[in-house]
Formats: structure tokens, sequence, C-alpha cells
């Protein structure tokens, strides 16, 4: 009796776990692979009716959740079981070895359990926490971060019942983490046609920063409004964002250039390019090719120069790449 109840709780930790983590792999960057252990079968006393996969809990706009940053996920989570007792007599030390196995079992079984629900909310934890950091880097100026402090939400006043928080250890961290991945989402939502990609392939080494230098031409103070990229003839150069193309010519200054509109008074430019692949007035989705470095225009040797402008000033595009390394988790 004792192992079948323990069997029936495995099970439904098992679904809630299955169920928890296809929705957080569609978001693969958060969680990647997360390990789930497959409870064994015991035999039922008694046929049982299938249980559904537990569905998402609706959000109440009542209940702000924020995950602590410092709180170590695995002490969320310390999950007991009934303890089996042996329903034997003691000279029946066959039986007595197969009920130990079994319990023994599904000890480690709920323990797997457990350290994959602990994962998953450990890397959500870090997760939020560099998105945020991300919003900060960018400015408070930025349309992310007054997205983020301006969510449209509504609604009628509902009085939340503590009775729909589960009961239970293991669930009440399952409701959390969904909890926890609706705020992800909406912080995610902000990058939204943001110009958070490299705009080449592969690292992007830096060969002259945003602010004041030296012209190579004149050799006068000057400002340079965007940072310059490393490259070869023909690599390629790729769309920070998705966005609509508005230029995409030869200039005196830029040489052939692209620039695009992300909207929210964002746009970004390539220029110095060998050749341009998109034509004004299209629509490219981020990481769509754009054209090739070159050195076209003022330009001393093959490169990308690369500038963001938001409400048509030059902001430091460097802010953004270092934002793309924080949501990638490389920084």
């Amino acid at each position: 009796s004792d192992l079948s109840q323990i069997q029936r709780m495995i099970d439904a930790r098992q679904k809630a776990l299955a169920a928890l983590t296809q929705a957080v792999t569609r978001n693969p960057d958060i969680t990647g692979t997360i390990p789930a252990a497959n409870a064994p079968q015991l035999q039922p006393s008694a046929p049982e009716e299938p249980q559904a996969a537990p569905k998402p809990r609706p959000l109440s706009d009542t209940i702000l959740f924020d995950p602590p940053l410092a709180r170590s996920a695995s002490n969320q989570s310390r999950v007991s079981f009934p303890r089996a007792a042996a329903a034997v007599s003691s000279g029946d030390e066959t039986r007595q070895r197969e009920i130990a196995a079994a319990a023994n079992l599904l000890a480690k079984l709920g323990a797997e359990q457990a350290q994959a629900l602990n994962t998953i909310e450990a890397e959500l934890d870090q997760r939020t926490a560099r998105t945020r950091r991300a919003i900060a880097l960018l400015g408070p100026r930025h349309p992310a971060a007054a997205r983020a402090q301006a969510t449209a939400v509504g609604g009628p006043f509902v009085a939340y019942s503590a009775s729909a928080v589960p009961q239970d250890s293991f669930m009440r961290q399952v409701f959390r983490i969904r909890l926890a991945m609706e705020e992800q989402e909406r912080l995610a939502r902000q990058f939204d046609g943001l110009p958070v990609l490299v705009p080449v392939l592969g690292p992007a080494e830096i060969t002259s920063g945003f602010g004041p230098r030296v012209d190579p031409f004149l050799k006068r103070l000057a400002m340079h409004a965007g940072i310059d990229i490393r490259g070869e003839t023909g690599d390629p150069v790729r769309a920070a964002a998705a966005g609509t193309v508005i230029a995409a010519e030869r200039h005196r200054a830029y040489g052939l250039m692209v620039e695009i509109d992300h909207g929210n008074g964002l746009t970004t430019r390539y220029a110095h390019l060998s050749a341009i692949s998109v034509k004004e007035g299209t629509k490219v989705p981020a990481g769509a090719i754009l054209g090739k470095i070159g050195s076209t225009g003022r330009s001393t040797a093959p490169h990308l120069h690369y500038e963001v402008r938001l409400d048509g000033d030059a902001v430091d595009p460097r802010r953004y790449l270092r934002a793309a390394k924080l949501l990638a988790g490389t920084e």
C-alpha cells in the first residue's frame, strides 16, 4: 500500500516534470536538455484512471513574482516520501528484499526528479538575472527599459486563494517555475526588434571604437559614430535585428551601405561593403545576409563600419554587443 502511494506520487510528478520540460525547452537557451527519469511500473492493486498532464496555472495580476537570486533552488524542494513499512513476517526475507529494492528504486527516481526540477529553476533564475542586467546595460532611455517598466496589464481584481497553490513541495516548485517562466518570457520580449545579434559571423574583433578618435585621412580629432569590425573582403554581413531596409545604396563616405529601421526609433547602418544583397523596402529577419565586407568609401582596408542610432543619435554599438553576450550567457 505504501509503495503504491509512492508510485502514484512519482507518476504525478513525472507527468508534471514532462509538461514543464516541454514548455521550457521551447526556449532551448534557457535550460538546454533537461534530464527526466522514467518511473518504473509497479503492479497496481486495482486499475486506475489515467491522469492527464497538469496544465499551466493561470497567472494572477495580483501576484508579483521575482525569484530571489541568492536563493538555493535545492533548498526549495526537499521532498519527503512516505516510508514503506514491511507488511510481511520477518521470516519472509525474499519478499522483504523485493520490497526494499522497490522502495530504494522509487526513492532514487524521486531524487532524480527533484534534481531535474532544481536544474530547471536554477538555470531559469540565471537566465532571468542575465536578461535584467542586459536591460539595465542599455540604459533607461532605451525602448527595452521603457517596455520593461510599462507592460500593458489590467483586468478586474479577483482575490487570490492560497488554496490554489499546491501543498506538495514538488508541485509548489513546479508552480513557482511556471510563474518564473512567464516573467522570463515577458523580459525576453523586450528585446524583440533590438540589435542584439553580432553583425558578422564568428567573434567580432573591434579595430576602432565608438567616440572621439584621430581621423585616419585628415589626422585630426573627429567623432567616430560607430565601431569598425575586422573582416576579410567577401565575409558575410548580417542584420543585427529584424526590420525594414530603408537604404541600400552607395554613399560618398560610407561606400556601399545598408541601413535598417527596427522601429521604436532604432536604426542600424552597415558600411564599406563590397556588395549589397538586399533592396530598399525589403523586410528582413534577424540574421539575414545584407551584403559582404569590403573597403568602399572612406576606408583604409576591408572591415565593417557598424552603427546603431536611437532617434537619430549615434549610440555605442558595444553596449548591444555586450547585451548579446549577457543574453547568451557568455559574459
